[in-house]
C-alpha cells in the first residue's frame, strides 16, 4: 500500500504496522522515528451501523481489526488520515480527551452527572467462550540465606565480635502462591466479575463516562465523579477496560493490552494478561499480570520502570505473579476468577483475605 508505483493508497509518511490483533498506525518524524497519530478529532472515524448504533474508531490506539466489521474496516481505510486519494480532508482543531483503546460505543446527548449508587450497578453481561488456560506461573524462588564472610586468622583475632545475622522472616505474601497459579478466566470476563466484588467491599460504585466512553467507577477517595481532575478509583468501561485513574495518571488493561501512564500520554505493552487485583495495607491498588511485562512495552526497560514508579506515587502497583509473592509489602484482600469454576455457566470472582497467621 506503500508503493506508489503499484498503489500509492498511504500518504508517504504514513506507516502501519499489523501486531496481532491490531493494526497500528503512526508518522514518520524527521529524525528517522516513528510517532502514534496525534489524538484528535481528525483522527478519529465515526460509523453509523444498520442497527442505528453509533461506532467510533480512533486511529491514534492501537485498533482491534477482529473487532471491525466489514463497512467499519473499509471506513478505516477510505480516512483521509489513512488514504491520501479521499476527498474528505480532514479539519483541524485541538486535541480531545482519552478514548479507548480499538472502537468504541460514542454516548448519546451528555447525561446530568451520575449520583452514587447504594448498590453496585450491573455490568454488562458477556457471553464467555472458552479459552486455553494459560500455563501457570512457576514456583516463587525465595531470596538467598545470608552469605559467610571468612576472615583472615590476623584480621579475625583484632576484629571486636560480630553478632550472628539474623535470618529473614517469612515472606508476607507466601500464602497467594497457590491462588495466582491457577489460570484465570479470559479478560471479558474477569474485568466485569472482579470489579463487581472490589465494588462491594469498598460499598460504593457510579456511572459516567472516561473520556467519551460509558463506564462504571468505584471511588477509593473523597472524590465520587469520575471527570473531576482529583478522582481517585477502579474503573470499568463498557468495552471491558479495567483500570485505575488518580489525577490524571492512570494503569489500564484491555484484551491483553496494557497502558500505563497519563491521560495525555501513555506506554503501552500488549500481551500483558491481567490475573488479579489486590489491596495493601496501604489501601494502594495492586494489578498482578504474568511474568515478562516489563519487556512488552517495545522501549527500554528502565523507562517502563520510571512510569511504574511515578504510578506508585499516585497509589497503584503494576507487579507479576513471582513479584507479587516474593514482596516484602503484605497484601491485604485478593480478587481473582480462577478459570476452574463450580459452575462454567455462572462464574464467580473471589475475594480472599490474607489469612491471620500471615499477618506481620
Amino acid at each position: 500500500m506503500q508503493d506508489s508505483g503499484k498503489c500509492g493508497l498511504l500518504p508517504k509518511d504514513l506507516v502501519i504496522k499489523l501486531s496481532r490483533p491490531n493494526l497500528i498506525f503512526k508518522r514518520k518524524t524527521p529524525d528517522g522515528g516513528e510517532r502514534y497519530l496525534n489524538p484528535r478529532p481528525e483522527n478519529t472515524i465515526t460509523v453509523v451501523g444498520d442497527d442505528g448504533e453509533v461506532t467510533v474508531i480512533d486511529l491514534s490506539k492501537p485498533v482491534n481489526y477482529l473487532h471491525l466489521s466489514a463497512v467499519e474496516l473499509t471506513a478505516v481505510f477510505n480516512h483521509p488520515a489513512i488514504n491520501q486519494h479521499s476527498k474528505a480532508s480532514p479539519q483541524v482543531s485541538q486535541p480531545t480527551g482519552p478514548t479507548g483503546h480499538g472502537q468504541v460505543s460514542a454516548p448519546g446527548p451528555t447525561p446530568a452527572p451520575a449520583s452514587t449508587l447504594a448498590i453496585t450497578p450491573s455490568p454488562p453481561t458477556i457471553e464467555m467462550k472458552p479459552a486455553a488456560p494459560p500455563t501457570p506461573s512457576p514456583e516463587a524462588k525465595r531470596p538467598p540465606g545470608p552469605i559467610r564472610v571468612v576472615l583472615p586468622m590476623a584480621t579475625a583475632r583484632a576484629s571486636p565480635p560480630v553478632a550472628p545475622a539474623q535470618q529473614p522472616g517469612p515472606l508476607p505474601n507466601v500464602w497467594l502462591q497457590p491462588i495466582l497459579s491457577r489460570p484465570p478466566v479470559p479478560h471479558d470476563w474477569f474485568a466485569s466479575l472482579a470489579y463487581t466484588r472490589l465494588a462491594e467491599h469498598f460499598g460504593n460504585s457510579s456511572e459516567g463516562y472516561f473520556g467519551p466512553i460509558p463506564c462504571w467507577a468505584c471511588s477509593l477517595g473523597d472524590v465520587e465523579e469520575i471527570a473531576h481532575p482529583a478522582f481517585r478509583g477502579v474503573i470499568l468501561t463498557q468495552k471491558g477496560g479495567l483500570g485505575y485513574l488518580n489525577q490524571g495518571h492512570l494503569a489500564r488493561f484491555r484484551n491483553e493490552v496494557a497502558f500505563i501512564g497519563t491521560l495525555e500520554s501513555t506506554i503501552e505493552g500488549i500481551g500483558v494478561r491481567l490475573v488479579a487485583l489486590a489491596k495493601d495495607l496501604e489501601q494502594r491498588i495492586a494489578f498482578i499480570v504474568t511474568e515478562g511485562y516489563r519487556t512488552k512495552f517495545g522501549i527500554p526497560e528502565q523507562a517502563v520502570v520510571q512510569e511504574l514508579a511515578r504510578l506508585r506515587t499516585f497509589g497503584a502497583l503494576v507487579v507479576s505473579v513471582n513479584e507479587a509473592v516474593q514482596s516484602p509489602d503484605p497484601l491485604e484482600v485478593v480478587w481473582t476468577v480462577p478459570a476452574e469454576q463450580g459452575d462454567p455457566n455462572a462464574p464467580q470472582a473471589l475475594e480472599i483475605t490474607r489469612p491471620r497467621s500471615g499477618m506481620g
